[in-house]
């Protein structure tokens, strides 16, 4: 309190009918809010849990900001811009270039892998990102984005949205997952994906508090929409399609169908298995003929 406020003022404070707070001890009240708030924010940068890069947004601003990203991306086309180390785009550079020429064309976002690409994506554009840290287990399977640091270094690095592996296969235990995902909405602020193999999965990752549920892992060489409208019909989360869609048609069925969004990868950013369908097709007709 400045010295410039009259000590009268203090005299005259009352709480309800008939109740005076004597002026001295008012003043000894009010000159001590500095000191405190002084120690409270020393407590609170002294803390484990302190860290600048976790977001410290008030929550209800947190969850506008979710909101606004999955808004974005609603009835849209999501580009899977992926290579890994054996394929021949492999390379920041390349997927960077790649998902340029997705978003020229109507993409609504980008989904990618590794802190390198994302960072390259996220420096050509604002459009929303479904980041992803590929990693193999001791067995050899991908996991994808198997921790927080994972998640955190995602978003760092330009990730809008964190797709993290929710299969029982990886996350048998489901508090351990609860607890992931909880802490990558609350502390880094952004919506979660599940990345799911089953029908099953998808429903126990929306009720353990995933934003956006897809069957990203179901095996098979095409779309499942028995299992995609099951999902839709029984879950509060929102639904991705993901996972062997080759064809404009097939998208447009599971928007159609309420999937909020449809990822695409293979058919349209790995040259080496597009031309191998063709080259195989010419392959039967010669055999046939």
């Amino acid at each position: 309190m400045t010295k410039s406020v009259s000590n009268t003022y203090f005299r005259r404070l009352s709480i309800g009918k008939g109740m005076s707070i004597h002026h001295s001890y008012t003043l000894s009240l009010l000159k001590d809010i500095p000191g405190r708030l002084a120690n409270l924010f020393d407590r609170i940068h002294e803390t484990e849990d302190w860290n600048e890069s976790i977001d410290h947004t008030p929550r209800i601003g947190r969850c506008c900001r979710m909101k606004s990203t999955l808004d974005r991306i609603k009835g849209g086309l999501i580009v899977s811009c992926q290579a890994l180390e054996d394929e021949p785009l492999y390379g920041s550079v390349h997927m960077a270039a790649m998902a340029r020429a997705a978003l020229m064309s109507g993409a609504a976002g980008i989904r990618a892998n590794s802190v390198e690409d994302i960072s390259a994506i996220r420096a050509i554009t604002d459009e929303p990102i479904i980041g992803i840290n590929k990693h193999r287990d001791r067995d050899g399977q991908v996991f994808i984005t198997p921790d927080f640091a994972d998640a955190k270094a995602v978003v760092e690095a330009g990730a809008t949205i964190v797709a993290l592996d929710c299969t029982y296969y990886h996350h048998p235990e489901d508090k351990e997952l609860e607890t992931l995902i909880r802490q990558i909405k609350e502390r880094l602020g952004v919506p979660v994906m599940a990345d799911c193999s089953s029908y099953e999965e998808m429903i126990r990752a929306a009720k353990l508090g995933a934003d956006i549920t897809a069957p990203t892992l179901v095996p098979g060489p095409h779309p499942d929409y028995d299992l995609l409208q099951q999902a839709i019909e029984n879950t509060d989360a929102l639904v991705i399609g993901e996972g062997h869609y080759w064809h404009p048609k097939e998208v447009v069925r599971a928007l159609q169908m309420g999937a909020h969004a449809v990822v695409v990868g293979s058919a349209i950013t790995r040259p080496q298995l597009i031309t191998a369908r063709f080259t195989e097709a010419i392959q039967k007709a010669k055999e046939k003929s």
